[in-house]
């Protein structure tokens, strides 16, 4: 910071600045999320009540013969595809809010 005291070196002479204030762009509207995103996230919450219903059905019903395997199979599908939703809502997510080059900042090639 300098001063008219007599701080700096004889000769130099001090300029003040004006101050501007500062004025903040709005931030723009975030995108929403694509369709995939929100079927994803669906799919999640049907595969995790199927599971639900499947394993209670599992544990409070008494099966006869081989049949309780039906219930069995239908729990570890509603799990792959619980795992498979989670897996497609993630990266879905994370390819609509990855940031894009626009048209017009992209450099075009010369040949």
């Amino acid at each position: 910071m300098a001063s008219t005291s007599g701080d700096g070196p004889p000769g130099e002479k001090v300029v003040t600045l004006r101050s501007q204030p500062v004025v903040a762009e709005p931030l723009p509207r975030p995108k929403p999320l694509s369709r995939l995103h929100s079927i994803a996230t669906a799919g999640m919450a049907l595969c995790a009540f199927v599971g639900i219903i499947s394993l209670l059905a599992l544990i409070t019903v008494r099966w006869p013969a081989n049949s309780s395997r039906y219930v069995k199979g239908v729990f570890i599908a509603a799990g792959f595809g619980l795992l498979l939703c989670c897996c497609i809502a993630v990266f879905s997510a994370a390819r609509d809010t990855y940031a894009r080059r626009s048209a017009s900042t992209a450099p075009k090639e010369q040949e």
